[in-house]
């Protein structure tokens, strides 16, 4: 289960469970996408995806999908979760599921849920987190889905209105969420011995790294810095658009790319950093969906020695 955190927003508390419940999502949120229909009968997961079955509860009403991008580097899933649970819980909702990623059952539990497209809403299948709660009439019903790339949150909030009680969503002036290394040595490449450098932008149809600046390649040479014996390799993947000598070229091409950002802009030494293309062939996500192809399209830092 998601932990009970500190409330790091304000909200309006249920009044005898007769009036709105107000949630607020992190400062600086923004509406990417907002979805609305009437009478719909909609499956709230009750439990995490197992043996082939996610468990659900059937219900119907007014149902509104909102979608947001949250601007904070370091930010993870539970930090958008978390602060969005206390206060359904606050506010007289029972929590039905609580998970984080694998728990929730990973990659099936992620496609038997609805999810608005990207860019609308990007899931990582490495880190989500998901809460769904029912009012203390079983009448109404909240959703949320919450994931991230290096530097910004995604967090989408599905209502299920059965009672003509509405959950008004508002912008909180401030947010508690940690702020952290996207790079961490502890949490990322020490321990997991690689990271996905989700941040990064190519120029439509080449496989030259856009102009700016990038956390995580900051944030990566920063780690080689302090960890002088380390190197690495960066792995670029495509997804399985056009055939494997074709994906082959370009996803190593864009590791190179990013390879020579960091000689040049972050003076890493060239013997220390290593570049590899696998094309499709190290999937993250299906590529039956643009969603997936999406998530596949990547570059990934992997420590290949400590000496």
């Amino acid at each position: 289960m998601i932990r009970h955190g500190i409330i790091a927003a304000w909200l309006c508390l249920w009044a005898g469970c007769a009036g709105a419940l107000e949630l607020s999502v992190p400062s600086g949120a923004e509406v990417t996408s907002e979805r609305s229909s009437s009478a719909a009968r909609v499956s709230v997961p009750s439990g995490p995806y197992r043996d082939g079955f996610l468990p659900v509860r059937d219900t119907a009403g007014d149902k509104v999908i909102t979608a947001y991008r949250v601007p904070q580097p370091g930010i993870t899933a539970l930090d958008l979760i978390a602060p969005l649970e206390d206060q359904l819980v606050a506010g007289g909702y029972r929590v039905l599921l609580g998970c984080e990623t694998f728990d929730c059952g990973g990659f099936d539990f992620r496609f038997a849920i609805e999810v608005l497209p990207p860019p609308a809403m990007f899931v990582d299948l490495g880190e989500f987190a998901y809460v769904s709660a029912v009012s203390e009439r079983g009448e109404d019903f909240v959703m949320a889905l919450a994931s991230r790339t290096l530097d910004v949150g995604f967090l989408q909030i599905t209502r299920v209105n059965g009672s003509g009680t509405a959950v008004n969503l508002t912008t909180s002036q401030s947010s508690n969420a940690p702020v952290s290394n996207p790079v961490d040595a502890e949490t990322g490449l020490d321990q997991a011995g690689h990271v996905v450098l989700s941040d990064l932008s190519f120029a439509t149809g080449t496989t030259n790294l856009s102009e700016g600046s990038y956390a995580s390649l900051a944030a990566l040479a920063e780690y080689l810095t302090a960890n002088p014996s380390r190197r690495i390799a960066l792995v670029g993947h495509t997804d399985a658009s056009g055939s494997l000598e074709i994906n082959l070229q370009v996803s190593r091409a864009r590791a190179e790319a990013v390879r020579a950002r960091l000689i040049a802009v972050y003076g890493i030494a060239a013997d220390r950093v290593e570049a590899e293309g696998v094309g499709y062939l190290s999937p993250r996500a299906s590529n039956l969906s643009d969603e997936g192809r999406a998530a596949n399209r990547r570059v990934e830092a992997v420590v290949i020695s400590t000496e």
